[in-house]
């Protein structure tokens, strides 16, 4: 390689170079010797114009004689030939792109196009290395959208990611608030709400409402009146927000050995990714970290082989998953934090070594529909205690390591699922859980598991060739309800009852290794009526409970 470096003061037209546009001009001139980089050192820029500094053109090998003197007449302070006669004007672009990068065009990366203050970025299909952070604006409202699905390959080299910040970290969350419906006025008590700025926004109740001013340590108001439930004594957090971003047709890639994030977002109000490819190494982390953002999306776009979690969601609120893939990453391929009201709809998780979606730390409002869940080395779908109000419905959660479905937490409703061929229990319920028209089916060990779940029902479910019961309501598992379905073909009990008050109405019970229903000693006042039990192992029903109704049966 040979280098020539010009001082751009001195041998530049104006003191100015277009770096972009003079790659182009050597490209096009009689020199033959192949070009490698033209680059600027020091200096300021501006939309693609270098001014004062370095300029350093870099060719494979040296130039002859006559070609030197086409790219610089041979002569020094100032340079003549192409040098003296190089347009260094803005380059054009079309009235919405602020900056175009790629090969021969304005800017030779995004972060160049970035760091003159483009907020909308058109990338021109290529692979381009990205050394150090990518860092999008605080501000927001950023659009880098590359040339084509696929096209535009960034190598985020070391410990590099793309990332955007709207608060820096600087949060408060000293005390508590209460909010009055109708009314744009919060309260605090123990707050010190002077550490809040007007265009912050504060969480409540996993719901972020914008900060129009604030009066005292404990009053501020909003932009506009809460029309919420009526509240009083909440926890709640505030920060500044960035106001926004749309990343599309961009593949961030991380090789061995290369560490971080690819694509950290904090603090975002309305942030989209849209079919993009998030691919990592083991030696990377998380594939995307949303932490305290709201109302962002991430959609048609996959997430592969990082090195933890494909993506965690964490203090956020109203994210949106759909139509997305999380495949190979080495933690969960999708994980929520204390978050709240999220969807995950039409996404394939398969192939994680965690879970396909671990939901945690008081996670609540949380819906997946129309999903696939499978051949993940953990569970299908985990949520951990403590947990709350998950919705699922419509999906498929099969060939996991795990259990297929382990809903722990209360209050979660599973409709019209297909839990299959998972390495563990098929379904495991949660406190005052509902489950409904599932097929449950060929899972290692129990098909639905209500150990420890009181107060919860199953209805309509279809739940066969199991390896241990078939639905197992525990000693702590009180006041449950299994209406309707199918039991049969499991490899212990088809229903297992040690629970109080518990109901077993209309279910087809048949062919189970051992009892077909078997209500166990220390289980009380519980009801067995108008099943059909035939053809199990053991006997059709067994009763060693107290005050148990057992009528309407038909066993033969």
């Amino acid at each position: 390689m040979s280098d020539y470096v010009y001082s751009t003061s001195s041998d530049m037209p104006g003191g100015k170079v277009n770096p972009g546009r003079l790659r182009s001009e050597i490209l096009a001139s009689s020199i033959e010797t192949e070009l490698l980089d033209v680059a600027t050192g020091g200096g300021s820029a501006a939309w693609g114009v270098v001014t004062g500094g370095t300029l350093t053109i870099t060719f494979v090998s040296d130039l002859s004689s006559a070609e030197k003197t086409v790219l610089d007449g041979d002569t020094t302070d100032p340079a003549g030939g192409l040098l003296a006669a190089h347009d260094n004007e803005p380059t054009p672009v079309d009235t919405f792109w602020q900056g175009i990068v790629g090969t021969n065009e304005q800017f030779a990366k995004i972060s160049d196009a970035l760091a003159a203050g483009c907020t909308s970025i058109y990338v021109r299909n290529g692979v381009y290395v990205e050394t150090s952070d990518v860092v999008l604006p605080a501000g927001g409202g950023v659009l880098i959208t590359g040339e084509s699905p696929g096209g535009v390959t960034i190598v985020l080299v070391g410990a590099a990611q793309m990332k955007i910040d709207g608060c820096g970290g600087v949060q408060e969350y000293t005390g508590t608030v209460s909010l009055t419906h109708g009314s744009a006025t919060i309260t605090g008590s123990g707050t010190s709400f002077t550490n809040i700025a007007a265009e912050w926004w504060i969480k409540v109740q996993g719901i972020y409402l914008h900060v129009k001013s604030v009066e005292s340590d404990t009053s501020l108001t909003l932009k506009a009146p809460y029309e919420g439930k009526s509240l009083s004594g909440q926890s709640f957090i505030a920060h500044s927000m960035c106001a926004g971003f749309l990343l599309q047709n961009l593949m961030l890639y991380k090789s061995s050995g290369y560490t971080g994030i690819p694509l950290y977002m904090r603090s975002v109000n309305h942030g989209i990714v849209r079919d993009c490819l998030i691919s990592g190494a083991a030696s990377s982390s998380f594939g995307i970290h949303m932490l305290g953002c709201t109302e962002c999306f991430i959609i048609s776009s996959v997430v592969q082989r990082c090195g933890s979690h494909g993506v965690k969601i964490e203090k956020s609120s109203m994210a949106q998953v759909s139509a997305c893939a999380f495949k190979q990453n080495g933690g969960n391929g999708l994980e929520f934090d204390d978050s709240q009201n999220c969807v995950v709809d039409q996404t394939i998780s398969v192939m994680n070594s965690g879970a396909g979606v671990n939901v945690t730390n008081g996670t609540e409002q949380i819906t997946l529909t129309d999903s696939i869940f499978r051949v993940n080395n953990g569970k299908g779908v985990n949520t951990d205690t403590g947990t709350g109000v998950c919705i699922m419905d419509s999906c498929v959660i099969g060939e996991n390591g795990g259990d297929g479905l382990d809903f722990d937490g209360s209050e979660n409703l599973i409709s019209a699922c297909a839990i299959l061929n998972n390495g563990g229990v098929g379904i495991q319920g949660g406190l005052a859980g509902a489950i409904s028209g599932c097929h449950v089916n060929g899972n290692s060990g129990i098909g639905i598991a209500l150990g420890n779940d009181a107060r919860c029902t199953v209805t309509g479910c279809r739940v066969i060739d199991n390896g241990g019961v078939g639905i197992d309501m525990g000693a702590s598992g009180g006041d449950c309800s299994i209406q309707g379905g199918v039991v049969s073909g499991n490899g212990a009990e088809g229903i297992k009852c040690a629970g109080n008050r518990c109901a077993i109405q209309g279910v087809r019970v048949m062919d189970n290794t051992n009892e077909g229903i078997e209500i166990v000693a220390g289980a009380t006042n519980c009801i067995v009526m108008g099943n059909i039990a035939t053809g199990n192992g053991t006997a059709q029903i067994t009763d060693n409970g107290t005050g148990t109704v057992v009528e309407h049966n038909v066993t033969a």
